[in-house]
C-alpha cells in the first residue's frame, strides 16, 4: 500500500477540500548499481562526519542550517518549517484555472495524485467533475518538505493529479540555445511538407503506454551476465588492475589478490573449478590457472591457430552464444597481458572466419592475426 507525503486539502476561494498527497511515480525498474573500488572491487560508501572534528556523526544529532555568513548558520528544526507559513505548507492553493491546453508540455515536472480525505469525498468529487466538464486545470502553489512549487490540478478518470509545475524563470528560451541564426526558421518545401506528413499518418495511433518497455535495461542486464558467465579470471579482473600487474610487478599483483580474496573469499571460483574458500588457496589456484591459460594459448599460436574465435573453439570446444562472448573477453584479456609482456604481437593483417560466428564482435576485433613474439618462453609465474 502507497504511503501518503502529507495530509492537507485543495483550497480554491471559501471552498476547501480535504486531501492526500501521494508520488505517482514508480523507479523499481532502475538497477541498484553498487559503487566499488576498481582495485579490489570493495563496495565504496560514504560517512557523515564533524568537518572539524573528523568524528563520525550519527542521525540522531543532525540538524539543518542555513548559512547566513561564513560558518554562521541558523538552526531550522521541522518546526520552523511548519511555522514558516502554517497555510501553505499543507495547502493546494489554486490561484485560478486556466485551459489544459494552453499550458506547454516543458513547464510540466513531476506527477503527484490528490487523493480524497477523510469526509471529503463529496467536495473531492464535485471539483474533480467541475473541473472535468469545464476542460480546466488548477494553477495552484504548493509547498512540498522545503521548497514551494507551481503546480497544475487536473481530472484525470476519477481521480485529481497534480503536476508540479517549473516556474517561467527556471525554463531557457530558445535563443539562449547558441543555434546559430536562421537554423530555426528554415521552412520546409510543400513536397517535402507533404512527404512528412504521410508518413505521421502511417504511424500514427492510438497512445497506449503499456506497449513501450524500458528495453535499455534488459540490454545492460544482458552485458552483466555476459561480463559474469564464464571465469575467475574474467569476473575478477577485466578493466581492472588486477588483470594486468602494475608495471609488471607481481608483489602488487598477488597483495592485490589477497586483499580482494579476503573481502570476498566465498564470491569467486578458480577457473572451471569448485568453490574454494581459503583466500591464499584461490589466490594460487587462479595464478596456476592464469598460467595453464597463457601456456594453452601459446600453444594454439605455435600451431597455427591465430585469432580469437579459433583460439576459443580450440580451447573450449563448442558454446553457446553468451560463453563464447565471455570466453572470447578473456582470451581477449589475457592476449592483451600477454602482449604488455613481449610474449605475443599482433598483426596488422586480419583474417575473416565465415564459419566462426563473431560472438563478441561488438567487444573487439576478432579477426586480428595474434602470433608467439621470437624468443618468447613460457609463461612467468
Amino acid at each position: 500500500m502507497a504511503r501518503g507525503l502529507w495530509k492537507g486539502a485543495i483550497s480554491f476561494g471559501l471552498v476547501n477540500v480535504p486531501v492526500e498527497l501521494f508520488s505517482a511515480e514508480k523507479r523499481s525498474s532502475e538497477l541498484d548499481l553498487t559503487m566499488l573500488d576498481k582495485r579490489d572491487l570493495a563496495p565504496v560508501g560514504y560517512k557523515r562526519y564533524n568537518k572539524s572534528t573528523g568524528e563520525d556523526v550519527p542521525w540522531a544529532e543532525i540538524v539543518k542550517g542555513y548559512e547566513y555568513d561564513d560558518d554562521q548558520y541558523v538552526v531550522l528544526s521541522d518546526e520552523d518549517f511548519r511555522r514558516a507559513n502554517v497555510e501553505a505548507s499543507k495547502t493546494v492553493d489554486i490561484q485560478a484555472f486556466v485551459d489544459l491546453e494552453d499550458i506547454p508540455p516543458l513547464y510540466f515536472e513531476t506527477p503527484y495524485y490528490l487523493a480524497p480525505g477523510k469526509r471529503g469525498e463529496k467536495a473531492y468529487a464535485l471539483l474533480r467533475d467541475a473541473m472535468k466538464k469545464a476542460g480546466k486545470a488548477g494553477i495552484a502553489t504548493v509547498v512540498i518538505r522545503t521548497r514551494q512549487y507551481l503546480a497544475a490540478v487536473l481530472p484525470q478518470d476519477d481521480v485529481l493529479l497534480m503536476d508540479t509545475l517549473r516556474y517561467a524563470g527556471e525554463i531557457r528560451r530558445p535563443d539562449e540555445l547558441g543555434v546559430p541564426e536562421g537554423a530555426l526558421r528554415h521552412k520546409a518545401s510543400a513536397k517535402e511538407l507533404d512527404m512528412a506528413l504521410r508518413l505521421i499518418d502511417d504511424m500514427s495511433e492510438k497512445w497506449r503506454p503499456e506497449k513501450f518497455k524500458d528495453t535499455y535495461r534488459d540490454d545492460l542486464m544482458a552485458r552483466i551476465k555476459e561480463k559474469h558467465a564464464l571465469t575467475v579470471d574474467h569476473v575478477m579482473g577485466w578493466n581492472t588492475t588486477v588483470i594486468a600487474p602494475p608495471e609488471g610487478n607481481m608483489a602488487k599483483f598477488l597483495a592485490s589478490l589477497e586483499r580482494l580474496m579476503q573481502r570476498h573469499d566465498k564470491m569467486f571460483l578458480p577457473g572451471h573449478g569448485g568453490r574454494i574458500q581459503t583466500p591464499q588457496r584461490v589466490v594460487k589456484a587462479y595464478i596456476m590457472h592464469r598460467k595453464w591459460r597463457e601456456q594453452t594459448i601459446l600453444a594454439c599460436l605455435e600451431d597455427g591457430v591465430s585469432t580469437i574465435p579459433r583460439i576459443v573453439s580450440k580451447i573450449y570446444g563448442a558454446l553457446d552464444a553468451d560463453l563464447k562472448a565471455a570466453a572470447a573477453l578473456s582470451v581477449l584479456a589475457h592476449l592483451d597481458y600477454m602482449i604488455s609482456r613481449g610474449l605475443v604481437t599482433v598483426d596488422c593483417r586480419t583474417v575473416h572466419d565465415a564459419a566462426e560466428p563473431q560472438a563478441a564482435g561488438s567487444l573487439a576485433d576478432l579477426s586480428r592475426v595474434y602470433s608467439v613474439s621470437a624468443g618468447a618462453s613460457s609463461p612467468a609465474s
